[in-house]
Formats: structure tokens, sequence, C-alpha cells
């Protein structure tokens, strides 16, 4: 957000484009291995194929976005590792959590 305000034109469409692709890998990522935690042995071998076809994706999106807009690099770097640091966020979010054994107590 900073970014529009105190950089050019090609470093903004950097940091938006990086975190609007890092937040949409994030969140795939998180949807899959939820389900994935959840689903039945059957369902798993999909859930991976998702994953994989999730991944070529992501690529495709990056060598597009990389090739056709005009944007700086660093910038996109940047704004793409994004992804990490909603990494951070979402263990120190899940990890805040009780879990509940089943009888009554906290694990």
């Amino acid at each position: 957000v900073a970014s529009v305000a105190f950089w050019r034109a090609d470093v903004v469409i950097g940091m938006a484009t990086g975190v609007a692709l890092g937040t949409a890998n994030f969140l795939a990522i998180r949807w899959v291995v939820s389900k994935f935690m959840t689903a039945k042995e059957s369902a798993k071998a999909g859930l991976m194929v998702a994953l994989i076809f999730k991944m070529a994706a992501m690529m495709v999106a990056v060598f597009l976005v990389m090739k056709f807009l005009p944007m700086n690099m660093f910038a996109f770097l940047i704004g793409i590792s994004v992804f990490f640091i909603s990494i951070l966020v979402e263990t120190a979010r899940m990890s805040g959590r009780t879990r509940h054994n089943g009888n009554g107590g906290t694990a």
C-alpha cells in the first residue's frame, strides 16, 4: 500500500502483482492442506494432484506476469515474499488456539 504513495508505477505494479500472486498461492495451499487433513484415504490422491496443478498454475502465472507486465522485478519479489510472512502469521495464529482432547481438558 505504501508503494502507491512513494514509488513509480512499475514498482507499484510489481508490489501489487507479487502480493496478489503470493496471497492466492497461500490460500490455495491452505485450502488443499486443510482438505487433505480431513479427507478419506481415497480422496488424498486427488488432492495431491490438485496441489501439483496449483503449482503448475502458479509457475505459469509468474511467467506470464514477468513477461507481459511493465513492472519492477525487485518489487515483484518483495511483494510475492508476503507468502512467507503469511506462513509465519498463520503458524502463530494456529499455535495460539487450544486443542481439546475430548475429555474436557486441553492437549
